[in-house]
């Protein structure tokens, strides 16, 4: 593989915290992710959503898949999966299922039966397993493109997600499964806080946001990192990846 195109695009970006911030910002799609995987996405093709939650994937690129093609999600959640089906509906897609299947451990083929996507995707529910089952299900030339938590998310509570990939981690899982990099790009956002209560009380609604870093000693952590003086936060970080799966 070309070492240039192995090459990770760095963004990261400062802001103040504003009311109305909360964790759920660490969730945003990022727009050149997207774009990117929207270009790499022939028209009227299928796509295979994995981890769709509510259907976001699915919705965003509907003005590609619905002229002729197709668009699954799966996800072990029934109240998302409602969701994005009443949002189907609304929308007259009807080449939209929405399958219940736990990702990282069932076979994704019962739910396509017998038909290759052009697409999968996997936004921020990605890891080895997924990414294994994903090049399996894809055809030479098809298309995976994910996004993953990085390990410098919320980087201050002195604790990393397990769920969390760095860019080495996911290089090694390119090499794994044959697939060839068309877009790197680590994605992070920094909110500065003026005051404690801005960032333990707004950002974090006093622990509510976060109910298991009070176990984990994550909470407590980050308080003394905030009574110590520390005024920012790492809010958002993201390894962001669109591949092509190789030719035999």
């Amino acid at each position: 593989m070309e070492a240039a195109r192995r090459k990770w695009h760095i963004e990261c970006a400062a802001r103040a915290y504003r009311a109305g911030d909360g964790a759920a910002l660490h969730g945003r799609m990022g727009d050149s992710w997207l774009s990117a995987t929207r270009k790499v996405f022939p028209s009227g093709g299928g796509h295979l959503d994995l981890g769709c939650g509510a259907g976001r994937m699915t919705f965003a690129l509907s003005d590609l898949w619905s002229s002729g093609g197709w668009s699954v999600g799966a996800d072990r959640n029934d109240e998302a999966l409602a969701e994005a089906e009443i949002h189907a509906r609304e929308e007259n897609l009807a080449a939209a299922r929405f399958v219940r299947l736990d990702v990282e451990k069932e076979d994704y083929a019962p739910l396509l039966r017998g038909i290759t996507p052009d697409l999968i995707t996997a936004h921020l529910c990605m890891g080895h397993e997924i990414a294994r089952r994903a090049a399996a299900a894809l055809a030479p030339g098809g298309i995976f493109a994910f996004a993953a938590l990085h390990p410098d998310l919320w980087k201050e509570s002195g604790f990393t997600s397990r769920f969390a990939l760095p860019e080495r981690s996911v290089e090694s899982i390119l090499d794994q499964f044959d697939l060839s990099p068309l877009f790197l790009r680590v994605e992070k956002e920094i909110l500065e806080f003026e005051s404690p209560p801005d960032l333990l009380d707004g950002y974090f609604r006093n622990g509510e946001t976060v109910p298991g870093w009070r176990s984990d000693g994550r909470w407590d952590a980050l308080r003394e990192y905030v009574h110590s003086g520390g005024r920012t936060l790492t809010t958002r970080a993201q390894c962001q990846c669109v591949a092509q799966k190789a030719s035999p």
